[in-house]
């Protein structure tokens, strides 16, 4: 989900949301180490500078609530993307 706040089109939000299984495995022997499912939502600000009419760079910050089995994977995410394409 996403949208842009109606002020200023230089910022928007957006919300990721996931879930999963994981296995930890050697690739030598076959053992498995950890195994566990996973579900995660991700809000995010981001900052939207456009270069041009085709080339947008986007910078994001926001934190990663997640509900893991056997491994920890909540913590700050930062996300950078470079977009090309008609705007």
């Amino acid at each position: 989900m996403e949208n842009s706040f109606k002020k200023d089109p230089r910022f928007r939000w957006r919300v990721t949301c996931g879930v999963g299984n994981f296995n930890l495995k050697s690739k030598a022997s076959g053992h498995s180490y950890k195994k566990g499912s996973f579900g995660y939502l991700e809000p995010m600000i981001l900052g939207i500078l456009p270069f041009n009419r085709n080339i947008i760079l986007e910078v994001g910050v926001g934190y990663t609530f997640a509900d893991a089995t056997g491994v920890r994977v909540e913590g700050i995410a930062v996300e950078g993307e470079l977009l090309f394409g008609k705007f």
